[in-house]
């Protein structure tokens, strides 16, 4: 699992002060979105009534004409002043054309304007639903069946004493001339609005910045917000009010996503605060820390790393530019390379005198038990008792081991230094110097077979010892009289265990009546220090075997099996 770099834990730490501000922000973004959805259909809402009170001015003067009239005694008898009744209620301002009283069953009865006998309004659509309606309606923009162009009606129908009906009298509207009013108002209302005049569902006049309006229903928003799909899939929120009646309202509208864009620049304001705070904070952290630290901090694990291989020679003028901490640290550093350079050199100097003193005593001890082997060697020569001259003979074998194994140690300094020798050219060399030392009996062949391995000096000397004895017991008993003969040493490596092995092909013995002699004790011992046992097979007449085992440290087999 990777660690969190230092870059960013400084942003984590600064993403981790920022996120209350942050999430304060959002929850007042969200506050403020809903109050601004309230206030914006609260316009909508006044936006309708006021728009309605200024559309009202003209069907509210219809309202009292028509109110007037109806109350003319000539007008509701239908008599002979019916049309002086009509012209009395007949308001100044020019946009209304005409008055008619029609009876029960529609047939017009007096006229302002001059009408066709036997004209009736029954087949009208308005008068219909003025009659069905009972109380004051104003009907949708048509032609006036007696002035012959377009108007709106507003009707009042006239009940008998008993509520019977009994008529109604209508009033016609220049309808462009309302058209005219009613746009010039909607212009005067606020922008960034849909603004409509509906009569029963008909648009009577509009005004609208945002493009085609959508079919309202003013009864399912009065007073209150409602929502409709345009034919372009646009959603609009919309309030109505009445102008007139239950059948004239006032729309105001404003579509949907221009609302809740409204709302939403408002919370992203919010939101951008804290999260460029963020951005740009973390884009500073990720600046600094890259001048300030992080290449410094590079630059030094590169120093310690040159350090760290042995150069010692760095470059503090590099680190000038960078913050007093860490000049201060890279000249510690480099304090610190110079005493370990000086603390090297010393060492290597005294490793250099103690490897050239470990070398000169290993020669002048080979030198001087090469001269005890052979002053050994002139007393032997000396010497008419074959058993005297024998044992002497033994003697300078081992001192020969010893011997060599100090001259080994000496030509091979780096291994020597380890404190570990081969045993593959130590007992090849000491198998060499036995067959020299034992040259007389030239019909006794000695071989050797051992593999590459490494082992401390403490082993070293003991198993050489070891061998020493083995071979020179196989000379001295495996083929007396003569007898040629072979004499073998194998020494390997098996499951982490050392084997060494002398064989001849000789005369044997029975081991029953097997003397314990110097060279068989010497054996004992040099096992002992080893910890290792030693199995001795042999049967007469068909030769000889000791074999040395013991365990070795897996981390000593340095080097390959011999091929």
């Amino acid at each position: 699992m990777s660690r969190v770099t230092l870059r960013g834990k400084l942003i984590l730490v600064i993403m981790m002060a920022l996120v209350p501000i942050s999430a304060l922000s959002i929850w007042q973004g969200l506050a403020n979105r809903k109050a601004i959805n309230t206030l914006l259909d609260d316009q909508l809402v006044v936006g309708a009534l006021a728009m309605a009170e200024r559309d009202r001015d003209s069907f509210m003067v219809a309202e009292r004409s028509l109110l007037i009239v109806s109350q003319n005694q000539d007008v509701r008898t239908m008599g002979p002043r019916c049309e002086d009744g009509l012209k009395a209620g007949l308001p100044a301002e020019s946009g209304m054309l005409n008055i008619v009283r029609s009876d029960a069953s529609g047939a017009v009865r007096c006229s302002i304007v001059p009408f066709d006998p036997g004209q009736s309004l029954a087949g009208e659509q308005w008068w219909q639903d003025g009659i069905r309606r009972r109380v004051l309606s104003v009907s949708a923009p048509t032609i006036g069946p007696i002035v012959k162009q377009p108007v709106m009606i507003a009707m009042l129908p006239i009940f008998t004493a008993t509520g019977e009906n009994d008529g109604a009298v209508s009033i016609s509207m220049d309808f462009k001339q309302l058209q005219r009013t009613m746009v010039s108002d909607l212009a005067a209302a606020e922008g960034n609005a849909g603004r409509a005049v509906l009569s029963r569902g008909q648009v009577v006049a509009t005004s609208s910045e945002v493009g085609a309006l959508p079919l309202f229903k003013p009864d399912q928003a009065i007073g209150r917000i409602a929502e409709v799909t345009g034919a372009d899939g646009v959603v609009w929120r919309y309030s109505a009010a009445p102008i007139f009646g239950r059948t004239l309202h006032a729309i105001y509208a404003r579509p949907k996503p221009k609302l809740l864009n409204q709302a939403s620049w408002l919370v992203l304001n919010n939101l951008a605060i804290p999260i460029l705070a963020i951005i740009f904070t973390s884009l500073a952290i990720w600046i600094a820390t890259e001048r300030l630290i992080i290449r410094w901090l590079e630059a030094l694990i590169g120093l310690t790393d040159k350090f760290a291989s042995g150069a010692y020679r760095g470059d503090p003028a590099y680190f000038e530019k960078a913050p007093p901490e860490i000049a201060a640290l890279s000249q510690s550093l480099h304090t610190m390379a110079g005493a370990v350079e000086h603390r090297d050199n010393e060492l290597s100097a005294a490793l250099l005198a103690k490897t050239n003193m470990t070398l000169e005593i290993h020669h002048r001890v080979k030198n001087n038990l090469q001269m005890v082997s052979s002053l050994l060697h002139m007393q032997s020569r000396q010497l008419s008792d074959l058993a005297a001259r024998s044992s002497l003979d033994q003697a300078r074998s081992r001192i020969g081991a010893l011997s060599e194994i100090h001259r080994i140690l000496y030509e091979s300094s780096n291994d020597s230094e380890q404190g570990k020798v081969n045993l593959r050219p130590l007992l090849g060399q000491l198998c060499y110097q036995l067959r020299v030392l034992h040259r007389h009996p030239g019909h006794i062949e000695l071989t050797s077979d051992v593999q590459d391995h490494m082992v401390l000096l403490d082993v070293a000397i003991p198993l050489s010892l070891f061998a020493v004895e083995a071979i020179t017991n196989a000379f001295r008993h495996a083929y007396p009289g003569g007898i040629q003969g072979k004499i073998g040493l194998v020494c390997r490596v098996v499951e982490n265990e050392l084997q060494l092995s002398v064989t001849d092909e000789g005369v044997g013995f029975v081991q029953d009546r097997q003397i314990e002699s110097m060279g068989s004790q010497l054996m004992n011992a040099f096992a002992a220090q080893l910890g290792g046992t030693i199995v001795i097979t042999s049967n007469v007449g068909s030769g000889s075997q000791v074999t040395l085992k013991f365990p070795i440290n897996p981390a000593e087999q340095d080097l390959p099996d011999a091929a």
